[in-house]
């Protein structure tokens, strides 16, 4: 297929863009209006000495709307032409031809899933899993000095600490943009969106399934608004009730809101865990600084700035186990785990991927990304998915003994976060001593941590 054809199988139909409903989610419309004001006045952009953007990344949890607003963008700047590709579909070829075409009128360029070839090689090893794709994409967006023609839109569920810093600096993917999942409001605005075009009862109460859904992303309440439906036909009817929009929204976990109010306590026992984990298995001279904010908690550690091609497998397993010790110790010590975790089990399974991906587990050979997503064979899926299990089951059970011997500490060195909400250097290492960490010896015995004062290595979030 030549690159025109190859084009054209990717440009998204305009009437499509014209039937997506968008609801601002914490104020996420003024960023692309943004956007769009520039493109649409570059006089004003380069009187002040600026230049337009030449990419944007858009990060957050997967159905949060990445591609939606990618298509508002498209459909707000009138006579834009929009591609949307898949990293699977992406050859050094297609990127420098696509690149040669699409020069000389308004486009966009949305790649999903950018994370799939541009990977953070540091952290995750030299090995290649692109073959060449980055490089000539990061070489094709450095050659359109003369226009402004493809603004590339990378997508990505991970952070942007995961991707290659070649690809996100100014000039290429450099615009960083963040979408949330909605808060109880804004879900109600999208109930509201969605349910405009369907055949609903009058009496469903959209107040209470917003606050039921504290978590879910627009693709959630799409799809069990769709779910409904379908419970409607099973049961002979055409006109969604208020009862099918529970079973439906029921099955897919609406759950009690809990999580939209922070609580400091939650938080720094979330962390603590991550510290007792981390302690157990390298040490103490690997926790750099463990604060608490309203957004969330970060523990900083540090791995002296290796790759995770090249640590001991052993070592990179106790980063996995590391992930989860936040899980386990809202389970042990407040008896369930929360939202707040998704984003660490994310983390922590993207990284076993990855850790698998490099060869690093013995029996299961290197593979690439890309063709395990989209061209791998039904058996090669199914062996990657026990492979993650097992190595994700392995994480979470080591996790899970080391709290679990670590409760009081944690439950102290909590009270000490709380207090101070930011703990680094000697703070940090008289919180730790007094809390009294604990590790797991021979037999199951357990032994006191011996603190130093020494903070080494370079800083990477836990």
């Amino acid at each position: 297929m030549d690159i025109n054809s190859w084009l054209a199988a990717h440009r998204i139909d305009p009437a499509t863009l014209n039937s997506q409903p968008v609801v601002d989610i914490g104020g996420i419309q003024l960023e692309f209006e943004s956007i769009a004001q520039r493109f649409e006045h570059p006089e004003i952009v380069a009187a002040a000495g600026a230049s337009l953007p030449r990419g944007v990344l858009l990060m957050g949890p997967a159905g949060v709307g990445k591609t939606t607003w990618s298509r508002w963008l498209a459909k707000r700047l009138a006579g834009m032409d929009l591609y949307e590709v898949g990293p699977e579909e992406l050859t050094a070829d297609r990127i420098r031809d696509g690149f040669a075409v699409l020069r000389d009128k308004p486009s966009i360029l949305f790649i999903e899933d950018v994370d799939l070839f541009g990977l953070e090689r540091s952290r995750f090893g030299a090995t290649d899993l692109s073959g060449g794709v980055t490089k000539a994409l990061l070489g094709a967006m450095d050659g359109m000095v003369d226009s402004p023609w493809p603004l590339v839109i990378g997508a990505t569920t991970m952070s942007k600490f995961s991707l290659e810093p070649a690809l996100i600096r100014a000039g290429r993917l450099g615009l960083h943009i963040t979408l949330e999942a909605p808060l109880t409001a804004e879900r109600r605005a999208l109930l509201d969106t969605f349910a405009s075009s369907r055949a609903i009862a009058s009496d469903v109460d959209w107040d209470a399934i917003a606050e039921l859904t504290a978590g879910w992303t627009p693709a959630d309440l799409r799809q069990a608004l769709d779910d409904a439906f379908g419970v409607a036909v099973a049961g002979g009817r055409l006109i969604v009730e208020a009862a099918d929009i529970k079973t439906a929204f029921g099955r897919r976990g609406a759950i009690e809101p809990t999580t939209e109010v922070w609580d400091p306590w939650r938080t720094a026992v979330h962390e603590s865990g991550h510290v007792a984990v981390a302690l157990a298995l390298q040490g103490p001279a690997f926790i750099r600084s463990v604060s608490i904010k309203p957004l969330g908690g970060m523990t900083k550690t540090g791995e002296d700035g290796q790759g995770m091609a090249d640590l001991p497998a052993d070592r990179v397993r106790s980063m996995f186990a590391v992930a989860y010790g936040g899980l386990s110790a809202e389970k042990a010590v407040l008896g369930a785990g929360t939202l707040g975790v998704l984003d660490d089990i994310r983390t922590a399974t993207h990284d076993i991927e990855v850790f698998l991906a490099c060869g690093l587990d013995e029996g299961f050979p290197p593979i690439d990304l890309r063709e395990l997503k989209h061209l791998a064979s039904e058996r090669l899926k199914t062996l990657h998915s026990v492979a993650v299990t097992r190595l994700a089951d392995q994480a979470c059970d080591t996790a899970d003994a080391i709290v679990a011997a670590n409760v009081g500490p944690i439950e102290l060195f909590a009270k000490h976060l709380v207090e101070s909400s930011d703990l680094s250097g000697r703070e940090l290492n008289r919180a730790l001593e007094a809390a009294g960490f604990r590790t797991l010896a021979a037999g199951g015995a357990t032994e006191t941590i011996v603190h130093s004062d020494r903070f080494t290595g370079d800083q990477a979030e836990a």
